[in-house]
């Protein structure tokens, strides 16, 4: 988590600079379950994160860990999107066909041919710690005129602590950095 300011509030959240799909303590449900139990350890978690006006974890899960326990914060409010959970299977045309309306599939298709007149699109994993590096840098300036200076990836120790994370994380570990290249940039 991570506090920060924002105008006169005191705000903590997940530490996922927005990128992240969901957010979702980093451990195993019996580690969490045990951490519960101890509720000097939650009155110690508690205490490290004070002071804050509010805490905001944007994108959990539906059945993700009970976080508002560990942190004793009455309710939890959940928004009303969730485009991201789905199931995947074989072929994809089944699939399409039974997960998205023709609607959206029409205007994805018209969004593909736009992007394909543009140049040659390729989606591929950076594997070597030199293609990690380029994808960052790519992502930091792409980042650096849409966010200006709310974006926290243009802030060395933050771009620093991701691109550490993705280059010690790969190719075989837990982080996998893709790259969406037009005409190999």
């Amino acid at each position: 988590l991570l506090r920060q300011r924002r105008g006169a509030m005191r705000v903590v959240e997940f530490a996922d600079l927005r990128v992240s799909d969901y957010a979702s303590p980093v451990c195993d449900e019996f580690t969490f379950a045990r951490i519960l139990r101890d509720q000097a350890a939650c009155a110690e978690i508690r205490q490290a994160l004070m002071p804050y006006d509010l805490i905001r974890v944007q994108k959990m899960k539906d059945g993700a860990m009970a976080l508002e326990k560990l942190l004793d914060v009455k309710s939890r409010t959940s928004m009303k999107m969730n485009s991201y959970a789905i199931a995947l299977s074989a072929p994809f045309a089944k699939w399409r066909s039974e997960n998205i309306s023709r609607s959206y599939g029409k205007e994805l298709d018209k969004k593909g041919r736009k992007l394909r007149r543009k140049g040659e699109i390729r989606l591929e994993c950076a594997e070597d710690p030199e293609a990690i590096r380029r994808t960052f840098h790519a992502l930091r300036d792409f980042r650096r005129t849409r966010f200006q200076d709310s974006d926290l990836l243009q802030k060395d120790a933050y771009f620093e602590f991701y691109l550490e994370t993705a280059i010690s994380g790969a190719p075989a570990g837990p982080a996998r950095t893709y790259a969406l290249l037009l005409d190999g940039q």
